[in-house]
């Protein structure tokens, strides 16, 4: 091929080259939608959950391992390790009431 032909190709493959990341970036984006999960569903407040906030009572060697595996066997522990963190801070005394999630 001649200097002059691939001059003449460097458009089109300029073009070829943005339309495939076009598609790839077009790509991308819908994966991340379908993945996301996009549920904004809430519980509905009720008198109950608003009026008293729910305890557990830290017994001795507790941890807030132990409570968060105790309240929520089913869930991500360290998950709920972390909200029961924020809630309370990072140490718990025996006897201590313990806001759960």
């Amino acid at each position: 091929m001649s200097r002059v032909s691939q001059r003449n190709m460097a458009p089109v493959y300029r073009r070829r080259r943005a339309v495939v990341s076009l598609v790839l970036a077009l790509l991308a984006v819908t994966i991340s939608f379908v993945t996301l999960d996009t549920s904004a569903a809430a519980d509905k407040p009720t008198a109950a959950n608003l009026a008293s906030p729910k305890y557990v009572i830290a017994e001795p060697g507790d941890t807030l391992w132990a409570i968060a595996s105790r309240i929520a066997p089913n869930s991500n522990i360290t998950d709920v390790v972390d909200q029961l963190i924020l809630m309370n801070g990072d140490l718990i005394t025996t006897g201590q009431l313990v806001r759960i999630p």
